[in-house]
């Protein structure tokens, strides 16, 4: 899934954050970012079906920084001289949930090997897992129904600025 979307005021957004130490601009743009995820990574966790607790667990938060990510040239030149993006990044861990996938994704229908004296015989149908889609579904549930995302980060990052003005950092 791929969104575009415009950001009105990212030119003075870059020219503030250059004011201020790499360390600080790259912590205030992660905190703002984090804050502008949180709808959708609660409404994930929430939304996944729960049997023993560990899926739920599994669902993090990640912040991420690639030369991978499409990025104007600018908002990359904030952090560094390379086109390089920052974001955050909503997925459930595989080493705690490895059936994640299958719940989000879904599967075919599955034949058994028939291994072992309690094993079905071999070939016997297991059925398909229906697709889930519980990230999609939170995304569409709390930001596709407008820009929430850039609004929530537009605050977070204006009050973020804000605080650091006052303390004379800015």
């Amino acid at each position: 899934m791929e969104i575009d979307f415009q950001v009105d005021g990212l030119k003075e957004l870059e020219r503030e954050l250059r004011k201020l130490d790499i360390e600080t601009a790259s912590k205030q743009l992660k905190g703002a970012l984090f804050s502008a995820t949180l709808p959708v990574f609660r409404a994930y966790r929430d939304s996944v079906p729960v049997r023993s607790g560990r899926l739920k667990r599994s669902i993090k938060r990640r912040s991420l920084r690639t030369g991978k990510l499409k990025t104007s040239k600018s908002t990359g030149s904030a952090f560094s001289d390379t086109n390089k993006a920052a974001g955050v990044i909503v997925f459930s861990a595989k080493k705690i949930s490895f059936w994640a996938p299958f719940i989000e994704y879904g599967t075919d229908s599955r034949a058994t090997k028939g291994r072992g004296k309690k094993r079905r015989s071999t070939g016997s149908k297991r059925g398909a897992v229906k697709a889930g889609n519980y990230l999609q579904k939170a995304w569409e549930k709390e930001i596709a129904s407008g820009d929430k995302a850039v609004i929530l980060f537009k605050k977070s990052m204006r009050r973020r600025l804000a605080r650091l003005g006052k303390k004379g950092l800015l």
